[in-house]
């Protein structure tokens, strides 16, 4: 079944593409501060595994007044629903979110129960689509285990950080350091 997955270039959701191997890779740009790095990471990803790259640009973005450090109130809403005409237009059936540990994530747009709101309020539409998000229980470093070992270097060219160059300090970025050092 071809689907059509969210990436931001991050850990998780490049990890999700090399597992996944979906049929396309969408990239949305809406005014977040390391966006450039974000949509390189998500390019490369696509590039490697031969999946179509779409990139949709929010400019200029009404939504990056309303982020707070780093993290912008209902934005994988928003993000699904730009998503929603390409995947139809593609003929994607599902679309992929690469959100992982759901019972730490402090947002509220990545848990199941959201994925079966949006779900149900497609369906209700008559929309035929389905949004996933197959790893929303493993944590990071599960995920990443689950890269097959010859795919892993792409996963250390993903973009985790808020900023466009990695502070390191963020726990965006310990995260991803940590994740990392478990499958060295």
């Amino acid at each position: 079944m071809k689907r059509l997955l969210l990436c931001s270039g991050g850990l998780d959701s490049v990890a999700v593409a090399l597992v996944e191997r979906p049929y396309g890779i969408l990239f949305v740009d809406y005014g977040q501060p390391a966006a450039v790095p974000e949509r390189a990471s998500a390019q490369r990803v696509a590039l490697y595994l031969g999946a179509k790259f779409f990139a949709i640009e929010i400019k200029p973005s009404p939504y990056t007044a309303a982020m707070h450090s780093g993290w912008m109130p209902a934005r994988n809403g928003l993000l699904a629903r730009l998503a929603v005409p390409l995947a139809l237009s593609i003929g994607c059936p599902v679309i992929l979110f690469g959100f992982v540990d759901e019972q730490s994530n402090p947002f509220p747009d990545t848990t199941s129960k959201w994925i079966r709101k949006v779900n149900k309020e497609l369906r209700q539409e008559g929309i035929p689509l389905l949004i996933d998000a197959p790893y929303a229980k493993l944590t990071k470093r599960e995920l990443v285990r689950l890269v097959v070992p010859h795919r892993r270097p792409l996963l250390y060219q993903s973009h985790s950080c808020i900023y466009p160059t990695p502070c390191l300090k963020c726990p965006k970025c310990v995260e991803r350091i940590e994740a990392l050092e478990s499958i060295r």
